[in-house]
């Protein structure tokens, strides 16, 4: 009988080391579902996964904090700012990704009627990467008002880079349409900024 169950884990075994790598996934973030934990990774650094095809509704600006590096993985749902408020402010360096095939998002369709806020304020040396080239899905940033960017606007040395999955569409402003530099580098390895305005 011990020589059949170890005959069984040694076939286990076999099998699972010849599986290729590029089929094995493994995720080390942890599932976010509220805008104070998010924040909490801000503060600290980390890796936040979004529940698959969920909507986040984020409640307050996340502020992520110099010298720290956020990931947040919208694993095909989205992020919803209810309020006049910026989604991220960014001093440190926050990665947006999509670890599923269904797009994901952060989307400025809750906002309240009027609301004049960049979805994601990257500032004093800080970097977002929208997409870090790494993503199965859309990494979208959508339907937002802002005067000086739409989507994002980059201060006082910062960076922001677009990967190839990465879009920024339908948003609005009196400069920049989706983005504008006042102070910093764009960089874009790829993705679309269509039907934006300025």
């Amino acid at each position: 009988m011990k020589k059949r169950i170890l005959s069984i884990i040694l076939t286990v075994a076999m099998i699972v080391c010849m599986i290729p790598l590029g089929m094995v996934t493994v995720y080390a973030g942890y599932y976010v579902s509220d805008t104070a934990t998010l924040q909490s990774y801000g503060t600290n650094g980390g890796d936040a996964y979004i529940a698959s095809s969920s909507t986040f509704n984020l409640t307050g600006a996340v502020t992520v904090a110099a010298g720290k590096k956020l990931y947040v993985d919208l694993h095909g749902g989205y992020l919803a700012p209810t309020g006049n408020f910026t989604s991220f402010i960014v001093y440190g360096t926050l990665i947006l990704k999509n670890s599923s095939t269904d797009g994901g998002c952060i989307d400025g369709v809750k906002k309240p009627s009027g609301s004049n806020t960049p979805l994601i304020e990257v500032r004093d040396g800080g970097t977002v990467w929208l997409d870090d080239n790494s993503s199965k899905g859309n990494v979208d940033l959508k339907n937002n008002y802002y005067d000086w960017g739409g989507a994002v606007i980059v201060r006082k040395g910062g960076n922001f880079v677009m990967g190839a999955k990465a879009q920024i569409y339908k948003c609005t402003a009196k400069n920049g349409g989706g983005v504008l530099i006042e102070s910093g580098r764009f960089t874009m390895y790829g993705g679309k900024i269509p039907n934006c305005s300025a």
